[in-house]
């Protein structure tokens, strides 16, 4: 029995599929059902039941599940102690692209400066995700608006907040004044189709957007940035992003009169095992609060007073 096998397996359990899988472990999945078949033969039992639309754990499966859970960390608490963990460490951060776009840059740079041959992974999940990546050690560190659990060392790392932008072409680029709240819903958004940072909360949009309170059009739901990137600077649709991104597209920001809420959140970077793997904790120990992006024009918010509907619950 081979560790890989093991993290194969678990792979395989966690994404109830081969070809998911093989998505997240970036190996061919030939190479994963092959790794399973031998560790069945080895075992003498099937670990899985299979059928066209996923692979349900046996009994056996189900027992070594958290077997190879225990063995695996062990595994990496031992290279960690004797320091063959730091040699060349790998670091996986857990988020939602758009937040490890702007904060995970910190993080790597501490670590390439003691170990330049490091590699990092960069996993897309939502924020519950992330943290689940974490508890399972499959990840070092998630990334999102979620309150870490308390044991683990965690930062707050930045703050966020969304703005509405406009790209050359558009009929509103080239007001420079406030646009009442009327007549920016009278032009169509790009939105994504999975929520922007991690975690819809309640009454708001995957963009974060409060369509109970101004009802949008959305003529695009993509399912990436630089989908959204690209309808956004052509002009095709106005867009409802972070300010810090925003900074760096060539679009600008509308300010809006009557808009009746905000899109404010914390931003977390936690990790479970940051005392106990010695590089993890030194790049935690590092780190310092980020500082607030300034957007290139600030969108206000003119009108009748209301309760943000940003923020942690």
């Amino acid at each position: 029995m081979e560790l890989y096998q093991l993290t194969y397996f678990l792979e395989v359990a966690r994404s109830d599929g081969i070809n998911a899988a093989a998505r997240r472990l970036n190996i061919s999945p030939p190479a994963i059902s092959k790794a399973i078949k031998n560790l069945e033969r080895e075992l003498g039992t099937s670990l899985f039941l299979r059928s066209r639309q996923r692979l349900k754990l046996t009994e056996a499966g189900a027992h070594l599940l958290g077997r190879a859970q225990d063995l695996l960390a062990l595994e990496a608490r031992v290279r960690d102690e004797i320091g063959a963990g730091e040699v060349n460490p790998e670091l996986v951060i857990s988020g939602r692209e758009i937040l490890l776009g702007e904060f995970s840059g910190p993080f790597v740079e501490r670590l390439r400066r003691e170990h330049p041959l490091s590699r990092v992974v960069l996993r897309n999940n939502s924020g519950d995700e992330a943290i689940r990546e974490v508890e399972a050690d499959r990840a070092h560190i998630a990334l999102g608006i979620q309150v870490p659990p308390r044991d683990w060392v965690s930062r707050k790392i930045g703050q966020l907040e969304s703005v509405t932008c406009v790209g050359p072409g558009h009929p509103l680029y080239r007001t420079r004044g406030p646009v009442s709240i009327r007549e920016v819903l009278k032009h169509g958004f790009v939105s994504p189709n999975l929520p922007l940072f991690g975690r819809v909360e309640a009454r708001r949009s995957m963009d974060g957007w409060r369509d109970d309170v101004h009802p949008r059009r959305i003529d695009y739901v993509v399912e990436s940035l630089s989908l959204i990137r690209k309808l956004l600077e052509t002009g095709k649709a106005l867009a409802y992003i972070p300010s810090f991104w925003s900074a760096n597209l060539d679009a600008r920001i509308l300010k809006i009169e009557g808009c009746g809420f905000r899109n404010h959140f914390e931003v977390y970077a936690s990790a479970k095992r940051a005392k106990d793997i010695g590089w993890l904790g030194r790049i935690f120990a590092d780190e310092k609060p980020a500082r607030r992006s300034s957007p290139k024009s600030p969108q206000t918010f003119v009108g009748k007073a209301t309760s943000p509907f940003g923020g942690l619950r």
